[in-house]
């Protein structure tokens, strides 16, 4: 088959490659339960704070015990504990922003998601009793705080 044919026949089969997608059977909804429920709450949902709310929010005041900074992913972060006994899994960078948000957006359409906040600031402590505050910088970084195993 010469290139040419192979152009001109290729929107026909992509033609048919699409249409044929639309013949998958759909996943069973007890398969899905882990992942994904019928939102059916949509206007109570607090899509600022998520599913969390203000009553499981970090307070961006407190003092975080540091645990083990991470060595992993794209983002450097620690792991920390409150005062409360809740740990969490903090990632700072340019990710937070976004990451926070897109949470919002699955939660709001259903997708099962982890308690997820923005927090503009906050103060680490370390074994020594050292503390430093840690703030979002004016370039687009910020802070991301998930409950820790999230």
């Amino acid at each position: 088959m010469t290139s040419r044919a192979l152009l001109s026949a290729s929107p026909l089969l992509f033609a048919i490659a699409c249409s044929s997608l639309n013949e998958r059977p759909t996943l069973d909804p007890v398969a899905m339960a882990p992942l994904w429920e019928n939102p059916t709450d949509l206007e109570q949902r607090d899509l600022f704070l998520g599913i969390g709310g203000s009553k499981d929010a970090p307070d961006p005041n407190e003092l975080y015990e540091f645990k083990e900074q991470k060595d992993v992913g794209t983002q450097p972060g620690y792991d920390v504990k409150d005062s409360k006994g809740r740990e969490w899994s903090v990632k700072l960078g340019e990710e937070a922003h976004t990451e926070v948000a897109v949470s919002r957006i699955l939660w709001a359409i259903g997708y099962r998601q982890p308690s997820i906040y923005y927090l503009p600031r906050w103060t680490l402590v370390d074994s020594a009793s050292t503390t430093r505050r840690i703030s979002a910088s004016g370039h687009g970084e910020g802070i991301h705080f998930s409950t820790r195993g999230s």
